[in-house]
């Protein structure tokens, strides 16, 4: 389980188009709990924590972000400064091409993430 949530939430940071697009969707939609969670305070220090357990494995992004565990994986220094935050949730939340939804995680474990990546990458 952790695998496929670690995959799916890597692989969808890394899949996205490029644009810094605040209203793209990430490939699907669910704008009230987009909201909900941008309207939260992430903690990077929590991100973290569920980043490594979820997205984190040598299957996905690996702990460090950058070393892709499939063909479809981007590095995610090189995709997350071209994402606005919007998009990472929608992306995390909907998944994209070779990445699952992650919508089993809470709004503040999306709104930490959020926080970790943005500090990190």
């Amino acid at each position: 389980m952790r695998f496929i949530a670690l995959l799916s939430c890597l692989s969808a940071l890394a899949c996205d188009s490029g644009e810094d697009d605040d209203d793209d969707d990430g490939g699907g939609s669910d704008n009230a709990r987009t909201d909900g969670v941008l309207a939260l305070s992430g903690d990077a220090t929590a991100g973290m924590t569920t980043f490594t357990q979820v997205c984190g494995t040598s299957s996905c992004h690996g702990a460090d972000g950058n070393t892709p565990g499939t063909p479809d994986t981007e590095r995610l220094s090189e995709a997350v400064p071209t994402l606005g935050d919007r998009a990472i949730v929608n992306v995390i939340l909907n998944g994209k091409e070779g990445m699952p939804p992650q919508s089993q995680l809470s709004d503040q474990q999306i709104a930490d993430v959020l926080a970790y990546v943005q500090a990190t990458f």
